[in-house]
């Protein structure tokens, strides 16, 4: 039997416990990867602080009400769920 997709927000919360490790001291090496591609995706999407992911990469709190993030991810090499996962 096939698994149910995952809910947004339980995305989210798989993904809180992976962007922690990267303020750990003894993972400089993937916070300063995760500076260096957070900087390429504000470089290469203008409208990147309308992606909710890209607020909980960072660790910033997104704006709410009318400003608040209309889109979840990115998709291929910028998806931030897969940069997230994989480091």
């Amino acid at each position: 039997m096939e698994e149910a997709p995952k809910s947004r927000e339980e995305i989210i919360e798989e993904l809180k416990v992976l962007v922690r490790n990267f303020y750990m001291p003894e993972k400089t090496d993937d916070y300063h990867k995760m500076v260096e591609f957070s900087q390429g995706l504000r470089q290469r999407h203008s409208d990147v602080e309308n992606y909710e992911l890209f607020h909980l990469l960072i660790g910033s709190s997104p704006k709410t009400g009318y400003n608040a993030p209309t889109e979840f991810d990115l998709k291929g090499e910028d998806s931030m769920e897969n940069f997230i996962r994989n480091q």
